[in-house]
């Protein structure tokens, strides 16, 4: 009986990983028809880029890529890099902090110029349950994964707004709609920066010159994730830093709004919220989405 289960849920993968593959293709051919650049293109002459937590990850990679195009760059972060890139710039910054940030960044806009670009980046995480984690650890969670976002576009947007020239990139993650056990301010954070995304989308729709984008990932291979095993690779493969840093740069360079959600099983994670909780729990057991965390807590 043991051996005809596993057999089944064997032939379950084979058939979820075809239609997989049948829907990314789908998906590309309609990215590549409605995906059109905006208005607002990359200007090494004009522009002036700032990533918060740009020091390592996904965050070192826009940076370099960004660099590497002619474009004065700021990252904002707690350590310096641990391999400079030339045309960055390092500014010792706690994101999670107002003051701080406003501090940094008039000293960015008198270094480098006036920033027409602004990469939301740095995020942390703390795991826990929520009546045992340290309430210090959770309001870390949120001033740095949420409340920077909201410190560094209230800073710099208002000059955007006045240049009509701006690019604003919110780095979310697929938690926002699901969250695994031992991550609460992760997912609320994550959750919160979607809301914010929508609102900044709808105000500035007056302004042609300002683009936006979200990036929602699935997990990355980033170390902050490194004790995580990947649930159902074939369903959840790993994001590749790297590979998403270049999407992100070819969205900019062609001033292009929107959203990149990767892997492709991102785009129906908003669905599976409308399902009965007994279905969800049933998908977070066939996942392995809780297990792999309780694993990497269990080792630590």
């Amino acid at each position: 009986m043991k051996a005809r289960n596993v057999h089944s849920i064997n032939d379950i993968e084979v058939i979820l990983s075809q239609i997989y593959a049948i829907l990314v293709v789908v998906y590309q051919i309609i990215q590549y028809v409605s995906d059109k650049s905006g208005p607002t293109r990359l200007d090494a002459l004009r522009d002036v880029a700032v990533v918060t937590g740009g020091s390592s990850g996904l965050g070192y990679n826009i940076a370099f890529l960004l660099a590497s195009k002619g474009v004065k760059v700021a990252v904002l972060d707690t350590k310096a890099p641990a391999i400079p890139v030339a045309l960055v710039k390092y500014y010792e910054c706690n994101v999670g902090n107002y003051d701080v940030v406003a501090k940094s960044l008039a000293q960015v806009e008198q270094d480098l110029g006036p920033v027409t670009i602004l990469v939301n980046n740095a995020g942390i995480e703390k795991r826990g349950s929520l009546w045992e984690m340290a309430v210090e650890d959770i309001q870390l969670t949120i001033n740095v994964n949420l409340l920077s976002h909201f410190y560094t576009i209230r800073s710099l947007l208002p000059g955007m707004i006045a240049a009509n020239r701006g690019y604003i990139v919110s780095i979310g993650s697929s938690l926002c709609y699901t969250s695994p056990i031992y991550y609460g301010p992760y997912g609320a954070s994550k959750a919160g920066l979607l809301g914010l995304y929508e609102t900044l989308r709808v105000e500035l729709a007056q302004f042609p010159g300002i683009q936006t984008l979200i990036v929602l990932p699935g997990q990355m291979r980033t170390p902050m994730f490194q004790d995580i095993e990947p649930p159902r690779q074939f369903l959840a493969p790993v994001v590749d830093p790297r590979d998403l840093a270049t999407e992100i740069v070819d969205k900019i360079a062609h001033g292009k709004s929107g959203e990149i959600r990767k892997p492709m099983y991102v785009h129906g994670m908003p669905y599976l919220r409308t399902l009965p909780w007994t279905v969800q729990r049933a998908l977070r057991w066939f996942s392995h989405l809780d297990d792999s965390v309780i694993a990497a807590v269990k080792s630590r």
